[in-house]
Formats: C-alpha cells, sequence, structure tokens
C-alpha cells in the first residue's frame, strides 16, 4: 500500500505540479488515470483506473472509484475542490501556450525526467543554431521542438495533453478555478494560484487585461481580467489564453505587449520632454558661448563689455542657424536682438557662470545633451505619428502583443498548429519594441507598457 500511494504521489504530482497528500488506493487509481498517469496497477488496468481516464472533472474519477467522500484525506478533498471547478474539458492539442527556459527551470522540480529530457533537447537545439545548421526557427522546432525566436529568446510551443478545462470565467477569484491545464501548471506552477478578476463593464473598451506590480520582477504577483461585456464563450477563453500568455512574457522577461492608452501617454510624455529639454538646452548653450567670449565671466547690461558679447553671441547664431531656440533661422540677428533674447535669461545664466563658477565648455556639453534630449523626444513623437497613428495599431504591434496572439487566434480556430505557423512572425515585429527599449535607454523616457507613468505593467486585449 505504502509503495502505491508513493508512486500516486509522484503520478499526481507529476500531473499537477503539487504533492497530492494521502489518498487510498482505489481513490489514486482512479486520479491517475483522470490525469493520463501510468498505470501501476493490474494489466488489464482496474476499472476505477478506467473510470478514471474516462471521466471529464476530478470529482467525477473519484466517485468512479465507488468510495464514500469520508474514506478521502482532508487534504485530498481540498485539493479535489480545486480542482473539480465546473467547466467542460478541451479536446487535446487545441490549447497551446509558449514556455521558456525559466519555465523549464520549475520543470526541474515538478518532472525531473520531463526536465532532462527537455533541457537535452535545448541544448541540441542551441548547438544546432550555432552551427547555423537552421534555415528556419520552424526547422528548430519540428526537430528539436524548441526554437530561437525574433527577440533572441529560446521557446517551446507546447499542447496540452488533453486534460485542459475551462471554468466558470464570470467568477473572480484564483486563475486555477477557471482554468487548468495540468501540463502548463509543471512548467508555471504559479498560474493556479494567480489572481483572477471577471468584469462585466461596457463602457471599458478593453476585452482582457494583465497586471503586474512591479514590471522589473520577474516573480511580481499578476492578475488575469476578462470582460463579458466584449467578449462570451469561446472567445471570452481566447481573451483568457491571450492574458495568460502575457503572465508568461512576464514570468520569462520577454519583449512585452502593452496597451492602447500607454501609447496614448507616451505620445503626451514626448511631447513634453521635448519642451521640457528644449528650454535648459539654450540656457546651458548661452551660458557656455558667454562664458567663452567674455572670459568666464558675464559683465554687467549696458557696459561695453556686455555689447562686445551680444555681437558675438549674435555672429554664432548668424553662422550656425538654430543655436539658440526661437531666434529667427533666416535673417541675420544683430547684437540689439541678441540682447533681447538674452535679458530675460540673465539670471539664470549668471547663476550658471558667475555663482556655480561652471566653465564654457562643460556648459556647451550640458546644452548638447539637453538639445540631443530634446531632439530624441521629437523624432519619437514624430516616428510614432508617422509610423503608427493610431494608439491602437501601434500597441498591436508589439512583440508581445503579436506573440499573446498566437494561442489566442489557435484556440479561435480550433487546431494544432505546425511549427511554420507557431513561429512565424512579421519581418518587421521587433520595430517598436526597439525604438521603445532606445527611448528608455537613452533619453530616460519609459517604454509604453510600464514605469511610473502608468503605474503598473498593463497589457490589453
Amino acid at each position: 500500500m505504502a509503495g502505491m500511494l508513493s508512486r500516486a504521489n509522484q503520478a499526481y504530482q507529476e500531473a499537477v505540479g503539487q504533492p497530492f497528500v494521502r489518498g487510498l488506493g482505489m481513490v489514486n487509481d482512479a486520479l491517475r488515470g483522470y490525469f493520463g498517469a501510468p498505470n501501476y496497477g493490474p494489466n488489464p488496468p482496474s476499472s476505477a483506473y478506467t473510470a478514471g481516464a474516462n471521466a471529464g472533472f476530478a470529482t467525477e474519477a473519484v466517485a468512479a472509484a465507488a468510495l464514500p467522500p469520508i474514506a478521502l484525506g482532508a487534504g485530498v478533498v481540498t485539493g479535489l475542490r480545486r480542482l473539480a471547478q465546473p467547466g467542460r474539458v478541451v479536446p487535446a492539442g487545441q490549447v497551446n501556450m509558449f514556455v521558456g527556459e525559466r519555465g523549464l527551470a520549475n520543470l526541474k522540480k515538478t518532472s525531473p525526467k520531463q526536465y532532462a529530457n527537455e533541457k537535452a533537447l535545448l541544448e541540441q537545439a542551441k548547438t544546432a543554431d550555432e552551427t547555423g545548421v537552421f534555415d528556419s526557427p520552424a526547422q528548430s522546432a519540428e526537430m528539436y521542438g524548441w526554437f530561437k525566436d525574433k527577440d533572441g529568446s529560446w521557446r517551446k510551443w507546447v499542447p496540452d495533453v488533453g486534460n485542459t478545462t475551462f471554468g466558470d470565467l464570470n467568477k473572480s477569484g484564483m486563475l486555477g478555478d477557471v482554468y487548468r491545464n495540468p501540463e502548463l501548471t509543471k512548467w508555471y506552477p504559479d498560474i493556479p494560484t494567480t489572481a483572477y478578476r471577471s468584469i462585466d463593464d461596457p463602457a471599458t473598451r478593453w476585452r482582457g487585461q494583465y497586471g503586474t506590480q512591479d514590471w522589473k520582477e520577474p516573480d511580481s504577483p499578476g492578475r488575469v481580467t476578462t470582460n463579458a461585456a466584449h467578449a462570451k464563450g469561446k472567445e471570452r477563453e481566447g481573451v483568457a489564453l491571450h492574458e495568460i500568455q502575457h503572465h508568461i512574457e512576464g514570468r520569462e522577461s520577454w519583449e512585452p505587449g502593452g496597451s492602447p492608452r500607454n501609447f496614448a501617454a507616451l505620445r503626451s510624455r514626448l511631447l513634453e520632454e521635448e519642451a521640457t529639454h528644449l528650454e535648459p538646452a539654450t540656457l546651458y548653450t548661452l551660458a557656455g558661448d558667454l562664458a567663452n567670449v567674455t572670459g568666464g565671466k558675464i559683465p554687467e547690461k549696458g557696459t561695453k563689455e556686455w555689447r562686445i558679447a551680444m555681437e558675438k553671441l549674435a555672429d554664432l547664431h548668424n553662422r550656425n542657424p538654430g543655436r539658440y531656440a526661437n531666434l529667427p533661422t533666416t535673417d541675420k540677428v544683430n547684437g540689439a536682438v541678441m540682447d533681447a533674447f538674452v535679458d530675460p535669461r540673465l539670471g539664470a545664466i549668471k547663476s550658471k557662470v558667475n555663482d556655480i563658477g561652471m566653465s564654457g565648455k562643460d556648459l556647451t556639453r550640458l546644452g548638447m545633451m539637453a538639445k540631443t534630449q530634446s531632439t530624441r523626444a521629437k523624432r519619437g513623437w514624430q516616428f510614432l505619428d508617422e509610423s503608427y497613428p493610431s494608439d491602437d495599431e501601434a500597441y498591436k504591434n508589439l512583440f508581445g502583443e503579436y506573440r499573446a496572439r498566437d494561442p489566442q487566434r489557435f484556440w479561435l480556430a480550433g487546431v494544432d498548429p505546425s511549427p511554420s505557423q507557431y513561429t512565424n512572425v512579421p519581418a518587421n515585429a521587433l520595430i517598436l519594441n526597439n525604438f521603445l527599449a532606445d527611448l528608455e535607454k537613452v533619453s530616460g523616457v519609459p517604454r509604453g507598457t510600464h514605469s511610473a507613468i502608468f503605474g503598473v505593467r498593463r497589457f490589453d486585449e
């Protein structure tokens, strides 16, 4: 009996990623059949194993063992209650997800034998990739299951094994209460305990959402939301799969998705960045030039030295039109025009030169840096306006959105796609993500999917 329980515990744990605390032989037999675990019993299998294999839910598998519920330990009852939510079983192969190397690390604990096999396949795929064996990611996926995606991440397209169920998506709680995929749970054991929220809000235009408390931390708690007002039935289930894939993207630190609201906020932020850095650019440039033409100190207004300095600044501007923002760039300016331009800024310029004692070279460098940030922000919003005039269009072109749509679209189509189908993304799929990463890196403008601007990382469907 002890050996039987030990093997049942192992089978259960391999199936759902959690220890099966206690139980009785026939119950475990039924559950092994239900989860598709090996038959350790008689050959042919016992009636409990066979009934469990044909059962739609875990509670039916237990009932098939013909044992009273009182015979089950409290831990087993709790586990079954979590697993046996109302819902329907999905045909094998129709719920697919991308998994990655962090998921593989989890597999080492939840299914050691499967981990060893997958690890070997991944290493073979990486070796083949380095030697240039494959002409496409699809060839790698077809041979080894794993493929190198356009963003450089290694992924595997994992189908369910016929035990996936969808429950009542109208009930908020835990994701494990409304969606159960034992195979996927082995890769990401936190999926069943991830928060799930159901809303029915016609005023909210989105169908689903994924958010996490801290986008920089891959293990930060997340929450999946679906909106009954804009998606029902199988379509809503597809939305849930889309958001679960976003959850995995966060766990793997893959290229993220986004939302139309993110891009609306980003456009406004870029316009603000352009204006914010433009004035400091002029001030620093003026301060540096004044320090250079006067030997380090700003003369008093109205003096001969002042007039000479203004003429020299006018000459600098005439030789480099646009050197000072808001000055004419076509007609030449003279000392009087420069005087009128500099006078209202004199206090700030004096502070930079006379009080702080910064050199003209340092001030000029600061001016160039500020101008670069202003120009980059301007180019940023111009790029968005020209390439992605619609916020909705922009977010749909994020790499994370392309990839999160794959489980969703294949689920709605009811097909198990080929490697050439699920590895395929548009050639320009990373352009927008690279643009956002560049903005974040060089100008401090956060990516459209997260940061202090938006509070939490949101992925909208």
